[in-house]
């Protein structure tokens, strides 16, 4: 209805501002409980926020669906590509079996080796499957030790294989009844700078496929 006032014509509703429609709603607050469900997958978020029918425009987190959380939120909705996934917690690395294999060192012939190489020796002043290497004398001749059955690679014999275990609970490997040991001399794989060394008491040699000692000085 339009009123003649003064000359003027006015329109019901208009005020200073020339418009007085009622200002649209802010944004409704969501409970902690929808909030949390904003982050669930739809069929997991239940009654939390799942109050009307399923939005109209594709899957639930679509663009429809976002526009709607955004229009009840006041901020852009969670992205669900930026969402945390929990992370696989580590697992602790743990040793194998100890491998035994035969390798060629010059006039030596073929020897006693480990896994990876290293030449393997005995050490005299064992007199059985006992080390008596411990201490400083362990320190430059390590024991080969194993944390489960030593596997006898390419030419070594599997039934002369076994283990003894030493004074701090570690199995070492026992090849013909000799404890074996590497040499802290060797730098790389297939150095015999251990061979016919008299240290701590008595000599040690490296050690052919039937696990006897190799009684000859080394050539380089």
């Amino acid at each position: 209805m339009v009123h003649e006032e003064g000359g003027q014509r006015s329109r019901p509703g208009r005020g200073h501002g020339g418009d007085s429609r009622t200002p649209r709603p802010s944004p409704t607050a969501l409970t902690p409980a929808e909030i949390t469900a904003l982050h669930l997958p739809w069929r997991s978020r239940g009654k939390a926020f799942r109050t009307g029918p399923r939005p109209r425009g594709g899957r639930p987190d679509g663009p429809h669906h976002r526009r709607l959380l955004e229009g009840r939120l006041g901020h852009p909705a969670p992205d669900k590509a930026k969402r945390s996934s929990p992370t696989a917690s580590p697992t602790s690395a743990t040793g194998g079996a100890a491998g035994l294999t035969l390798r060629t060192a010059g006039d030596l012939g073929k020897i006693l080796a480990d896994g990876k190489g290293r030449t393997l020796y005995l050490f005299e002043a064992d007199t059985s499957a006992k080390s008596t290497c411990d201490g400083a004398c362990a320190g430059v001749w390590p024991p080969s030790t194993t944390q489960g059955a030593p596997k006898a690679g390419p030419g070594v014999d599997a039934s002369k294989l076994s283990t003894t275990t030493r004074d701090d609970g570690k199995k070492q490997v026992v090849y013909n009844g000799h404890p074996l040991y590497s040499y802290k001399g060797d730098g790389a794989a297939g150095d015999t700078n251990g061979q016919g060394l008299d240290q701590f008491g008595a000599k040690w040699y490296v050690l052919d496929a039937s696990g006897k000692k190799i009684d000859k000085e080394r050539t380089d």
